[in-house]
């Protein structure tokens, strides 16, 4: 595959994405009602939208989604 090197990055970033997103989950409850609760919804929003579009450009380059990558981020987090 050309892009064999694109798509393991791209596989990484969104291994990434999952632990970004599980720690501002915790992140969120521990600081509830506070302006950092806010900050922390905000953030993971921003994140939420970054990986649709990081995974509508795999998808573009035929990189798969790397479920081990992603399964391994999550149980690390």
């Amino acid at each position: 595959m050309p892009n064999e090197h694109l798509a393991i990055y791209l596989q990484d970033h969104l291994a990434g994405s999952v632990v970004a997103l599980e720690l501002l989950g915790h992140l969120e409850k521990a600081h509830t009602g506070s302006e950092l609760e806010r900050f922390f919804a905000r953030m993971r929003e921003d994140i939420t939208a970054d990986r649709v579009e990081l995974e509508s450009l795999m998808g573009r380059v035929g990189a798969s989604v790397g479920t081990l990558r992603s399964a391994v981020s999550w149980v690390g987090e």
